[in-house]
């Protein structure tokens, strides 16, 4: 399975990188690691840029799937 990814305002699909819109990002890796989800993550965002974006905010923030295990 596979999610895809993005952020908005809660208008429109904005495909927004995430942190630029208003989803809950934390919540969102909580819930993962709460069900045990194992997904793979597709960034819908537009440009390789807005990617690696996406991927350094994934990453400094310790969202799935770069969490830190307790």
């Amino acid at each position: 399975p596979y999610i895809h990814v993005n952020d908005n305002r809660g208008d429109i699909d904005n495909e927004l990188v995430p942190g630029q819109g208003t989803i809950d990002w934390t919540e969102f890796s909580n819930l993962i690691q709460r069900y045990q989800l194992t997904p793979d993550l597709v960034f819908e965002v537009g440009t390789l840029e807005k990617t690696r974006q996406s991927l350094e905010y994934f990453q400094k923030g310790n969202i799935y799937p770069f969490t830190q295990q307790a």
